[in-house]
C-alpha cells in the first residue's frame, strides 16, 4: 500500500452523498480513489449500481467502492480512501483517519450526543450542520452548544435547508448516483473546502474539478 494514503472519516447523520461527492472530485483531480462503506445502514451500497451478486470492490466512475473494510485493511493501493463510518463510528477506526468531517443536523439530542463524542474521542474534527433553517435556531446558538466544553470542533460549516440537496440525497438512494449538478451553492462550498483540506491545492484546481464531478464526468 502507499505510504502516503490519506483517510477520510464521515460520520453522523446524511453524510453518505458528501463522502460520494467528495471521492468524485478527487477522482476528477487524477488521484486513485476508493470508498469504504464501514456503516451499520451501508447506505453507499444503494446508492452505486452494482451487479445482483455484489462484488468486492465494485468500480464505479474510476472508484473502487468496497463494504466493510477499515483503515487497518492496508492491503490496496490508493491515493485517498473515503470511509462512511455511519452514525456511531468506533473510536479506533475514527483514530486512524488523517481527517474526520461529522455530519449532523440541528436537534438538541443529536448535538448533545456528538459532542459528547467528539469529547470522548477527543479527535480533532471538520463538523457539517446541516438542515438548519433561520426560523428554527440561530446558528450561531448551535455553535456554542457543540464547541461548549469540547476543543475539538477544528471547522464549523453550515448547509442550509436545500430541496435540491436533499432530491438528490435521496433519489441516489433509488436510482443510483449519475451526477450532482443541482447541488446547493453551500453544498458546493463544504465540498470544496474538504477537498482542499485534504489535499492541499488551490481552490481554481479544486473548482474545476469539482465543475467536472458534478457533470458526472471522471478523469
Amino acid at each position: 500500500m502507499k505510504d502516503n494514503t490519506k483517510f477520510l472519516g464521515f460520520y453522523g447523520i446524511g453524510q453518505t452523498d458528501i463522502c460520494i461527492y467528495t471521492a468524485s472530485v478527487l477522482q476528477n483531480m487524477g488521484f486513485s480513489v476508493a470508498v469504504y462503506d464501514n456503516s451499520y445502514e451501508g447506505a453507499t451500497e444503494f446508492c452505486i449500481p452494482h451487479p445482483e451478486e455484489v462484488l468486492s470492490p465494485v468500480n464505479y466512475k474510476k472508484i473502487d467502492y468496497y463494504r466493510l473494510k477499515k483503515p487497518a485493511d492496508r492491503a490496496i493501493d490508493y491515493d485517498f480512501i473515503c470511509i462512511d463510518m455511519g452514525v456511531w463510528p468506533e473510536r479506533q477506526v475514527l483514530s486512524e483517519c488523517d481527517s474526520k468531517i461529522l455530519v449532523l443536523d440541528p436537534a438538541l439530542s443529536i448535538l448533545s450526543k456528538y459532542r459528547e463524542y467528539m469529547k470522548i474521542s477527543a479527535q480533532p474534527t471538520r463538523v457539517v450542520l446541516r438542515g438548519i433553517d433561520h426560523d428554527m435556531v440561530p446558528v450561531k446558538k448551535v455553535k456554542h452548544l457543540l464547541e461548549e466544553e469540547n476543543p475539538f470542533v477544528e471547522c464549523f460549516e453550515v448547509l442550509h435547508v436545500s430541496d435540491e440537496d436533499e432530491i438528490l440525497r435521496i433519489s441516489m438512494q433509488y436510482y443510483g448516483f449519475r451526477d450532482f449538478m443541482r447541488i446547493s451553492k453551500d453544498m458546493e462550498r463544504v465540498i470544496r473546502g474538504i477537498v482542499e483540506d485534504a489535499t492541499g491545492e488551490k481552490t481554481i484546481v479544486v473548482s474545476k474539478a469539482l465543475t467536472r464531478a458534478r457533470r458526472g464526468a471522471c478523469a
